[in-house]
């Protein structure tokens, strides 16, 4: 009899184990830069501190910023820091490799997909996507000479030298220390830190509170990252609520759940060169640490837990959300450049209204011209014609022109042909989506062309990609380029505003992500 309890308790603790890791699988530790090139600027400052009371933080200080063995490191315990950097000059340090770096890009995809293929021209240099912002690729080398004469020789003419920097930021900060003889303030530098509740509470960091612990790391830049590390399913109380909004009905806010889910999982190495996965922004998912959770939200987090979105080979899907299509969502071609992986083969455009008087060619520039100026595209059963941006407008004069694309140039440092004065700009490529996806520029030095996610910058902040170009006449006889589009992001995949539209009908969680996501299934982790 004891033999088969002691059979019958292994078996229990079997499956308590296994439980365990099934648990721990389906609730990774994710990494999240909540604050980015921190120290960037001199006047840089950042209080962190306790959210409780009887609570209080754990520093741990390794010696250097590469120590992986905390065992040994020193150890504080406070309630408050306020952080900020300090910056030494090097000395008797030997330099790093110079970089190498061969363009700047808008988006994360473009810049991926000119890593891909710079990694088949030269397979034998680590080339890494960063973001110094915007987004670069670069490779740190023993002859950055030698190999942009390599890559001058294959068309790469844009790559440029950076040497290394003679100064380095260190953390610098003030800790509140209490001891038997009271509260007392000790200064600290050092490369990195590791902070978390010893409470498991909250900690607030500025004015947000994060749950899991923080990290401040040196980043590839010489300035530093905040990050908040903790579980996926905690992570996704911080995004949920930011990307379609509280007041969204159920199915929508379980659809964005499941997706920003699938979007994490599918995205953990974009910030892999600084030791982290995702950002805090639009350029991943907009997080906003405990503080945004509410009810509703959570409730959709708890519902969908470890349901993600899967592909035909079974591997967690690349996905992408935006707020609003406008009538039709886009290819992923459209947006970014296409490696021809299966994925984004399979993310295609479709149409989103269902009460068309016609069927519109939009690949066409007139018919592409009366979908996006018709009066009566209310009328049209349009999924997100409730969205504000369902149809926008944006007049440029003319003589401003050259003050926009220099503008554009200059933020997000494009390789573009030298100019003096813009004198035009016309769409010459349309996909079948509608989106522009080549504007062609005439300047007093000849033209050239500006291709899919540039064209948005390039107009000074275009709300999407899904325009047409007219050209009127002011009050003053002066020309004014009156831009008239509809959607708001890149179009690809889910619709945020399409997906509300949707559940306020009825139309359950899973037959809304099938819609937009008709090549993928839904599954568990």
């Amino acid at each position: 009899m004891k033999r088969i309890q002691w059979i019958y308790c292994f078996v229990c603790l079997l499956n308590l184990m296994l439980a365990s890791v099934a648990q721990a699988n389906s609730n990774p530790l994710v990494r999240i830069g909540i604050i980015q090139h921190f120290g960037k600027n001199a006047q840089d400052k950042l209080i962190v501190q306790t959210s409780d009371k009887y609570d209080r933080l754990e520093l741990t200080l390794p010696e250097t910023a590469e120590t992986l063995d905390l065992k040994n490191a020193q150890k504080q315990t406070t309630t408050y820091l306020n952080l900020q950097t300090a910056y030494f000059k090097l000395k008797d340090v030997e330099a790093d490799k110079a970089r190498l770096i061969v363009g700047s890009y808008r988006t994360y995809e473009t810049a991926l997909y000119w890593a891909d293929q710079l990694k088949k021209i030269v397979p034998e240099e680590n080339w890494l996507v960063v973001y110094p912002n915007p987004w670069q690729v670069w490779a740190k080398v023993e002859d950055p000479q030698g190999l942009m004469q390599k890559l001058f020789q294959q068309g790469y003419h844009s790559a440029w030298i950076e040497e290394t920097v003679t100064h380095k930021r260190i953390l610098n900060w003030l800790a509140k220390v209490s001891s038997e003889s009271g509260a007392q303030e000790f200064q600290f530098n050092r490369r990195k830190l590791l902070i978390k509740s010893l409470g498991n509470k909250a900690i607030m960091v500025g004015d947000k509170l994060y749950k899991g612990s923080i990290e401040i790391i040196p980043d590839s830049f010489g300035t530093y990252t905040v990050v908040n590390e903790l579980p996926l399913e905690e992570y996704l109380r911080g995004v949920v609520p930011l990307e379609v909004g509280v007041d969204a009905p159920k199915a929508a806010l379980e659809a964005q759940a499941i997706v920003a889910r699938t979007y994490t999982l599918a995205n953990l190495n974009r910030f892999l060169p600084d030791n982290y996965n995702l950002c805090a922004t639009q350029h991943c998912q907009v997080y906003g640490g405990i503080s945004v959770a509410t009810p509703s939200t959570d409730e959709a987090v708890r519902n969908t837990s470890g349901q993600v979105m899967r592909g035909q080979d079974g591997q967690i899907a690349q996905v992408f959300y935006y707020s609003t299509d406008g009538g039709h969502s886009a290819n992923f071609a459209d947006i970014w450049q296409s490696s021809g992986q299966e994925a984004h083969r399979l993310l295609k455009g479709i149409g989103t209204c269902t009460r068309l008087p016609d069927k519109f060619n939009l690949s066409n520039e007139d018919e592409a011209r009366v979908f996006l100026t018709s009066s009566s595209a209310k009328d049209w059963n349009c999924y997100d014609a409730i969205s504000p941006s369902f149809r926008w407008e944006k007049q440029i004069e003319q003589k401003r022109l050259t003050e926009t694309f220099k503008s554009a140039r200059d933020k997000w440092k494009f390789i573009w042909p030298e100019f003096k004065k813009i004198l035009e700009v016309e769409v010459s490529e349309r996909s079948s989506s509608g989106r522009v996806t080549k504007l062609s520029v005439t300047t007093d030095r000849g033209q050239f062309e500006i291709e899919k996610d540039e064209i948005r910058a390039a107009l000074g902040g275009l709300r999407s990609t899904f325009f047409v170009i007219l050209k009127e006449s002011n009050d003053k006889g002066e020309i004014v380029l009156k831009i008239k589009g509809a959607g708001f992001g890149h179009g690809v995949g889910l619709s945020q505003y399409g997906a509300r539209y949707l559940a306020s009908k009825g139309i359950s969680t899973d037959r809304i992500l099938k819609f937009y996501f008709p090549q993928y299934e839904l599954s568990r982790l």
